[in-house]
């Protein structure tokens, strides 16, 4: 009955476990998104740690920049107990981002900050990059750490952005003769209503 009660023991401990180092996420809002040629969509990154004690994180986020490129991030001003520093491009395509809090740890589901993507592919297909948390580089990779420093395991859900297909533009000779053939309706039909 002993062996029993240590396996059943085990189990729930191993399944308490499993919750909590799935408990941290990471996410876009909105997790896919897009812009039309030489236009912008502001992108806003979350982190809901409500079951973890949060100290600080660091945060790479690669795209392809021959599709997009991050113009701007603005940190959110929400909370004076995160200090949050400014972006980062380590390298093309990649941006990094660092925060802490000088409290003991944050325990919240939170804007981190806002990043402004511009769609810089002008190929009328269109073009689509994963907004991605870089987990492999040995030096800039994405992790959060709790109050003792330890890495705290996390969910990172990637996102997308998508350079959307522009319709062609009307050539300004076929708007003069649409306009010019309107005018030419409008004006026969007044002249039928007159005779």
């Amino acid at each position: 009955m002993s062996a029993i009660r240590w396996i059943v023991l085990a189990l729930a401990l191993l399944a308490v476990l499993g919750v909590r180092a799935s408990a941290v996420e990471v996410y876009f809002v909105p997790q896919q998104n897009g812009a039309a040629y030489c236009s912008t969509v502001d992108v806003q990154l979350w982190i809901n740690a409500t079951t973890c004690d949060l100290k600080s994180g660091q945060i790479n986020i690669t795209y392809d920049p021959s599709c997009a490129n991050v113009t701007d991030y603005t940190p959110a001003p929400f909370d004076p107990d995160i200090n949050l520093t400014s972006l980062e491009t380590h390298r093309t395509g990649s941006e990094w981002i660092t925060f802490y809090t000088e409290h003991e740890y944050v325990r919240a589901d939170f804007l981190l900050g806002t990043l402004t993507v511009h769609c810089i592919n002008d190929d009328p297909a269109g073009c689509e990059t994963p907004l991605q948390f870089e987990m492999a580089d040995p030096v800039f990779y994405s992790a959060l750490f709790d109050k003792y420093g330890n890495e705290t395991p996390a969910t990172w859900i990637n996102g997308s952005f998508t350079c959307v297909q522009q319709p062609p533009p009307i050539p300004e000779l076929l708007t003069i003769a649409l306009f010019g053939l309107g005018l030419l309706t409008l004006t026969g039909y007044i002249l039928r209503k007159r005779v």
